[in-house]
């Protein structure tokens, strides 16, 4: 009788204790949303910024004084940009600056994880 209660206390000690190890060594992955979230200001930021840039400067080119805002709104399904709207609140109504910003845009990509989402981005445009 004795040696079956330190059996059975001996093996749920043991348990536990793997239990709690294995528990403790897991790595906790972060959310898709936070990765989403975190990829899409890194590569709008590092990247695509300049791509809206370029656009303006080939208006600046025909136009020096244009200046204003410009919200590019996205529609992402699993990292790919499916479709670009601008927002009315946009100072900038220049169709060939919309149609450059469009066009770049539906080339964009972001981590697979941003799965099916819509984003917005203010744009403020002024000649250097």
């Amino acid at each position: 009788m004795l040696n079956r209660s330190f059996l059975c206390a001996f093996m749920l000690i043991f348990l536990c204790g793997c239990a709690s190890f294995q528990w403790r060594s897991l790595k906790r992955s972060p959310s898709p949303e936070r990765e989403c979230n975190k990829d899409i200001k890194y590569r709008m930021s590092a990247r695509y910024n300049d791509h809206v840039k370029v656009c303006y400067e080939f208006l600046l080119a025909k136009n020096p004084t244009a200046q204003g805002t410009l919200g590019v709104e996205l529609v992402i399904v699993y990292g790919v940009v499916v479709d670009v709207k601008f927002a009315k609140e946009s100072t900038l109504k220049s169709k060939k600056l919309r149609s450059c910003v469009r066009k770049r845009a539906l080339k964009w990509t972001f981590t697979d994880q941003c799965e099916d989402l819509s984003v917005q981005f203010p744009f403020s445009m002024i000649p250097e």
